[in-house]
């Protein structure tokens, strides 16, 4: 097991939205979602100057999200959305680019967090490792 990248892509957190589908019954991937997988596939691909990696590899993804005045009493954010919309949207804009296939993702770690004084950028913390021989 190797660490094969790690990034902190600063910009405001985005989750993965549901396809939605035309009247023809065609689907398609909301523009909020295509251009919040764009800018992390553009960010990553600035550093990462390689082939897709084959084989397994693990993701683990921090989540840094600015703290809502409302949250000032809840210490995590346990709302809206859900953490693994974040994951689908990082594993869905590596495709192609740090691995053929999300489908070679076999374990995947997702934390969310309130910006920090380690972290005060909102962002996504990306690393990838790589499984097996």
């Amino acid at each position: 097991m190797s660490i094969i990248f790690s990034a902190f892509i600063p910009t405001l957190p985005k989750a993965k939205a549901r396809p939605r589908f035309r009247k023809n019954g065609k689907s398609y991937t909301p523009k909020n979602t295509a251009d919040a997988e764009l800018l992390i596939k553009l960010a990553v691909a600035r550093q990462w100057r390689q082939k897709p990696v084959e084989g397994a590899v693990s993701l683990m993804l921090r989540v840094y999200l600015p703290r809502p005045k409302s949250a000032k009493k809840r210490e995590l954010p346990t709302v809206k959305p859900d953490w693994d919309n974040y994951g689908k949207l990082v594993s869905d804009s590596l495709n192609g680019l740090v691995w053929k296939d999300d489908a070679q993702i076999v374990s995947a770690f997702v934390n969310k967090q309130y910006c920090d004084s380690e972290t005060p950028e909102p962002g996504y913390q990306i690393t990838v490792v790589r499984e097996g021989g």
